[in-house]
This record gives C-alpha cells, structure tokens and sequence, in this order.
C-alpha cells in the first residue's frame, strides 16, 4: 500500500488495518478483477475507514506499479513478481522455481492448421492451462 502526497510516494503496507485491506480486496472482487489499484482516503490506515469516515474513491483496473518498486519513502515491494505468481500460480507437481512459465506451441503448415490449433487449445484447456 502506497500513500501518495502529491508525486512523492510512502510505503505504508505495514501499517494498513486488517479491515481496510479486507475492503479494498472486496472492492476489486465486486467490480471483477483480481488484480487492481484502489484508491482511498482515510486520515489513518492503520484504522477502519468507517470509524474515521473514510472511504474508497477509485478501482483501477491497471494500476501503476513503479511507486511500489521505488517508493520515496519505505521498502520496495516486489508487487511485479506477486502479480505473476498469482496469474501463473505453481501446481503441486511442479518444481519449485518454475512459477509463471508459459506454455507455448507452435502450429505450422498449409492445411488444418486450424483445427490443429483449436484441439491443442482444448487439450490445454483440459489440463488447466
């Protein structure tokens, strides 16, 4: 969580209520995303929004990731690497160090190349990728 004074940007992760990160997490599940900026205001983080009259103004659907990286003020957070993970989480059967690799294949040729493409993105499908 980053706390913004105009472009000057402070860590305050560490000090955000359990109740605050609960709502901001609810806000970007109602509007359907899993990933997602949300923009309050509170006087203080570190209590709940509703006994200091705070409120959420803002779900962003791409948020901006470079304050959390190189904040003014605070520890840098690795915000990039847990959005992968959580995009391409690790199945148990996987080592450990493989998280967010990608599977590709490629479909060359002149004929049925679509149909080609179209089982091996059902096969894909089944095996959840």
């Amino acid at each position: 969580v980053v706390q913004r004074n105009g472009n000057v940007a402070v860590d305050c992760t560490d000090d955000v209520h359990p109740e605050v990160a609960y709502i901001a997490q609810l806000a970007a599940r109602v509007v359907g995303l899993d990933i997602a900026g949300i923009d309050m205001v509170a006087q203080d983080i570190s209590r709940p929004l509703q006994e200091q009259g705070g409120a959420i103004v803002e779900v962003n659907a791409g948020p901006g990731l470079l304050m959390h990286l190189k904040p003014a003020v605070g520890a840098p957070r690795p915000v990039g690497q847990a959005i992968a993970e959580h995009l391409f989480p690790a199945a148990d059967d996987v080592p450990e160090g493989t998280i967010g690799r990608v599977p590709i294949v490629g479909v060359a040729g002149t004929r049925g190349t679509a149909t080609i493409a179209r089982v091996v993105a059902w096969l894909m499908h089944l095996g959840g990728r």
